[in-house]
């Protein structure tokens, strides 16, 4: 999560300098105007271009500022608490805005007058609000979800039978990526309105490994608890003492459902990851033990 929100922030400083060169080239465009008024008749520029492109340029200016100036106020507000989420959610906004500020220039160049396009769209409003409903519940959902912090970017989820770690939020889905690598899209929409299990916002770094095991494998439980464990000897020093509990799960005809817990000093998730692979491994090794004897 950490690198994703310094990512964000430093993209955040960088606008600074993109904001400048927009500032220097308006005022430039304003001394060529005032020091050559001439200048455009002379080269057979029509009026509106210029029109137009003082404009857009004057609009991206206020927006980009307005962008940065609530983003330096979030920053220094919260610090270290400040969520990679609001950022995220404020660029998104700018950029709809400056799309905008885009159609509008274009208009401008092509002498269409406003009215003239909300008349056009108001006879369509209806079938397109009926097309786009999901594109519209979407975009509204995801800027729910940039906007709170019940879900972050870096945060290690499960939503339904898809579990991974958010490496982007956009207007229509959430990014995920799985253990295996795998890149899952979820639409915003299913996002906020299924169970969605937060691993990384528990309140304890409580982790549990669940397994099923045939009877005839499993003889004596506590053998099997005390096999693990000994596994993790070498994650003693991130694992508290006497955290590490197997239990039952679920009971079947052929198999029982296992769980082996033990609850962490800190947060890692690189670490988490290696005791979960060392768990299932040793757990085979188990089985295999158990089926040559």
């Amino acid at each position: 999560m950490d690198a994703q929100k310094h990512r964000i922030i430093y993209k955040f400083f960088n606008s600074r300098v993109s904001l400048l060169l927009k500032f220097l080239l308006l005022v430039g465009l304003i001394y060529i105007q005032q020091r050559f008024p001439k200048l455009p008749e002379e080269w057979k520029i029509p009026d509106k271009y210029l029109y137009a492109l003082f404009f857009y340029i004057t609009g991206v200016l206020i927006i980009d500022f307005s962008r940065l100036a609530l983003i330096e106020i979030y920053l220094r507000r919260y610090k270290e608490k400040a969520q990679p989420n609001f950022i995220l959610g404020i660029n998104r906004i700018a950029s709809i805005i400056s799309f905008i500020i885009l159609l509008l220039t274009a208009l401008i160049i092509f002498d269409i007058e406003l009215y003239q396009v909300f008349t056009s769209l108001s006879i369509v409003a209806a079938a397109i609000a009926i097309v786009f409903k999901d594109y519209i519940s979407n975009f509204i959902n995801g800027l729910i979800i940039m906007f709170s912090d019940e879900l972050s970017l870096g945060d290690f989820i499960e939503i339904s039978e898809h579990k991974g770690q958010i490496i982007d939020i956009t207007l229509m889905n959430i990014h995920l990526l799985s253990d295996d690598d795998e890149l899952i899209l979820l639409p915003n929409n299913s996002v906020l309105s299924a169970y969605v299990i937060n691993y990384t916002k528990r309140e304890v770094n409580r982790i549990g490994f669940e397994f099923c095991i045939e009877y005839r494998y499993l003889g004596d439980v506590s053998l099997l608890e005390d096999f693990i464990r000994e596994s993790l000897r070498e994650f003693d020093e991130h694992i508290k003492a006497d955290s590490h509990n197997l239990k039952t799960v679920d009971i079947q005809k052929d198999f029982a459902v296992l769980k082996y817990q033990y609850t962490l000093n800190k947060t890692d998730r690189v670490l988490e990851l290696q005791i979960r692979r060392k768990i299932a491994r040793r757990i085979i090794e188990f089985i295999s033990q158990k089926a040559v004897s």
